[in-house]
């Protein structure tokens, strides 16, 4: 096998189209041919990473396989495998969707194959981001490589992030192909056979190896992130944290766009209990990559912790905006009760959106959203328009309580007290027993009976209270006063 992949074929190859395609464009005019393009490649990437190629597919039962639509670039990886190294057809494979792909990679893998998977980091309108994190988590001998034309700094290293190995700026010349594969593969210098070395001890919980190995690889390069995390990581392992925190500083400082040491620093901040260093990490891994949802909530829920409402408001919109649909609406549903006792202003913004998103998703409209967006209104002191968000909830649901004592307590905000009492009448209507067992709720029917003069209902209703709780408040000092006026009651 190894003599006939040997076998040198020509360095030009048309690389864009087919050799139909061509023969179909040869015939137009030359400005409409932009999209051909030829490749002139030297000898030198074959002739240097050949042999490590060669060793992937004989020795270690590799194939490759590529997932996209793009049959340009296919094309390009065919002629780079094969007719630069002779390797066969048969190891060169493509899918044009992710679920076509998934089904026959498992199935290589469940016959001991191990694929190099190309995969755009879009297909079909999609992200591809969750079978990068499948096979990264399922299939952990499947090198990945990205496949796009240009990638947002965000998306880039939200790929990182999930275990990509490497990245292709589309369109590649066979000698880049051929040496990220190549590198993917096997170290290719002192320097990543030390690297590589350093993270076989920390697999084998040799952690004083591990150390050695980096304080070897920081002697080589002094500069070198890798070699800083590696660093951090044995340390961790031998308990040294304050060490290995130091050490993934250093990592930080120097990796540009390298995410692994803000996480080890989270990591270390959050075993800690550090949360003041936890929220300074997952805003800078924001900031590198930003379409992470579950993070980006995550620094929005510390940031409302902390009364630091203004400074979230930011990362709930683009959470809320990234979710979209229904997600969106019960994220804004979520953080307007979140906000409701820290900024009832950004808590009615939520409430609001919450209920506008689920009329655009077509979702079921929840009385409770209009319930607690009228409180939270209440809480700015505008008591009307609260008023009119219960009239809305109470379309919805006109059989329930809540939304009756509710409209009554924003009436009595606004010292309508003749419309707050027949709001509670009705809520007693509804639920005879909704007072019972509840000395607040009791005290408040019984204050608004009595300033919308209804006295002997008010003496009733404050009796009531004593009986849940005898010393609430005012409570045995409004019975005198109402018993000596009302004596029948």
């Amino acid at each position: 096998m190894r003599s006939k992949r040997n076998a040198r074929l020509k360095n030009v190859y048309v690389v864009k189209s087919q050799r139909a395609e061509l023969d179909r464009l040869q015939k137009k005019e030359k400005t409409e041919t932009k999209s051909l393009y030829v490749l002139k490649e030297s000898e030198e990437a074959v002739v240097k990473y050949q042999d490590v190629i060669y060793d992937f597919v004989d020795e270690m039962g590799g194939l490759f396989y590529v997932i996209s639509q793009d049959r340009s670039f296919f094309q390009n990886l065919y002629n780079a495998l094969n007719k630069e190294l002779g390797i066969e057809q048969e190891f060169i494979r493509m899918g044009t969707s992710v679920q076509q792909a998934a089904k026959e990679i498992e199935v290589f893998c469940e016959h001991g194959k191990r694929p190099f998977i190309f995969m755009e980091h879009v297909l079909r309108g999609a992200s591809t981001l969750n079978y990068l994190r499948h096979v990264k988590t399922k299939l952990t001998q499947c090198p990945v490589i990205i496949l796009s034309y240009e990638v947002r700094k965000g998306t880039l290293s939200q790929y990182h992030e999930s275990g990509a190995d490497s990245f292709i700026t589309k369109p590649a010349s066979v000698n880049v192909l051929i040496e990220k594969i190549a590198f993917t593969l096997a170290p290719q210098t002192m320097l990543e056979a030390l690297i590589r070395e350093g993270k076989q001890a920390l697999e084998d919980n040799d952690f004083e190896a591990a150390v050695a190995k980096a304080r070897d690889i920081l002697e080589m390069k002094p500069n070198s992130a890798v070699g800083f995390m590696l660093l951090g990581d044995a340390l961790k392992g031998l308990a040294r944290r304050e060490e290995a925190l130091r050490a993934y500083q250093s990592a930080e400082k120097n990796g540009d766009m390298f995410i692994e040491p803000l996480k080890r620093i989270l990591e270390l901040y959050e075993e800690d209990g550090n949360e003041e260093g936890r929220l300074e990490y997952l805003i800078k891994l924001d900031e590198l990559s930003p379409m992470d949802l579950e993070r980006k909530l995550e620094v929005a829920g510390l940031l409302v912790g902390k009364d630091r409402a203004d400074d979230a408001e930011p990362y709930i919109d683009s959470g809320i905006e990234m979710a979209g649909g229904k997600k969106g609406a019960e994220i804004s549903l979520e953080f307007a009760e979140r906000l409701m006792n820290v900024d009832a202003v950004l808590s009615e913004k939520y409430f609001r959106g919450s209920i506008q998103s689920s009329k655009k998703a077509k979702a079921a409209l929840k009385p409770l959203m209009y319930n607690r967006l009228g409180l939270a209104l209440r809480k700015q002191g505008r008591w009307r328009d609260a008023v009119s968000e219960y009239e809305e909830a109470e379309q919805l649901a006109p059989n329930d309580e809540n939304i009756q004592f509710n409209m009554a307590m924003a009436l009595a905000e606004g010292k309508q007290w003749g419309q707050a009492a027949s709001r509670v009448d009705k809520a007693l209507t509804i639920n005879p027993s909704f007072y019972k067992g509840n000395a607040i709720v009791c005290y408040h029917m019984a204050t608004i009976y009595k300033l919308a003069k209804l006295g002997p209902k008010a003496l009733e209703f404050f009796r009531n209270v004593q009986a849940i709780d005898p010393a609430y408040k005012d409570t045995p000092q409004q019975i005198e006063r109402l018993a000596k006026k009302y004596p029948d009651s």
